[in-house]
């Protein structure tokens, strides 16, 4: 009965009115019901999630998404995992073609300059936050040859 239900909630939470009420409920609250309802799922604590809004990479609109961060140090980092797709989410490409974007964090927007991270340092961060959680490793796995985009937001400072 349980697995039914898990999988019931899944089922809602991931329709495109999902995703739109979802948006909603981070900018009113900071909370998304689609990440609780993944984590309620396979069993992992709640991450907290941010509206992230990039400029889209070829239509040069802006773009909206609920993303799990993880705050290190004065930065937002997120990681671009698509569920252990073969392919970048959308909103990693247009940061990576854009490095400008806006963050929805404690009922605020914040302007960020973004950095792709390489080398040691992607893997050192990759690692802690990861640690714990086992989603980001298994979607690494899956997504082979391709490497999950780990992404640092620094706010601009302000003048």
């Amino acid at each position: 009965m349980l697995k039914a239900f898990k999988k019931f909630l899944m089922g809602i939470t991931l329709t495109p009115a999902g995703t739109f009420c979802d948006k909603a409920i981070v900018r009113f609250t900071g909370v998304s019901l689609v990440s609780a309802v993944f984590a309620f799922a396979i069993g992992i604590p709640y991450q907290t999630t941010l509206c992230l809004r990039t400029i889209g990479k070829r239509t040069g609109h802006l773009r909206t998404a609920v993303v799990p961060y993880r705050k290190l140090e004065n930065a937002y980092v997120v990681i671009g995992s698509f569920g252990g797709s073969p392919r970048h989410p959308s909103w990693a490409l247009n940061m990576m073609a854009q490095p400008v974007a806006w963050i929805w964090v404690a009922r605020k927007y914040i302007p960020v300059r973004v950095e792709l991270l390489e080398g040691d340092e992607r893997q050192r961060v990759f690692d802690e936050i990861s640690q714990g959680r086992g989603p980001y490793v298994r979607y690494q796995k899956m997504a082979m040859p391709r490497l999950l985009p780990v992404l640092r937001m620094t706010p601009f400072a302000r003048t």
